[in-house]
């Protein structure tokens, strides 16, 4: 019987930035740099304590935003078009 995987977030190392390469802020920081993004979007408020922190150590590289700030945006946008 197979044993089902924890997913990261949940796995104390990765929580912890333990990770063969360095902080976890910082490699998921890297990886938004060389994707060249502007802006990182997510619903977790783990992710975005540690994009933000990343993003804030390496100069403020992008923007990390709350899913639902980008929901809010959006609506306020759309009301406003439709005025």
């Amino acid at each position: 019987m197979k044993t089902a995987r924890k997913p990261l977030a949940r796995n104390p190392k990765w929580r912890s930035g333990a990770s063969p390469t360095g902080p976890i802020d910082h490699l998921r920081t890297d990886e938004a740099i060389d994707a060249a993004v502007s802006t990182v979007v997510t619903a977790c408020q783990y992710c975005m304590t540690v994009l933000s922190d990343g993003a804030k150590d390496r100069g403020d590289a992008f923007a990390a935003l709350n899913l639902a700030e980008v929901l809010i945006r959006h609506a306020s946008e759309t009301r406003g078009e439709e005025d």
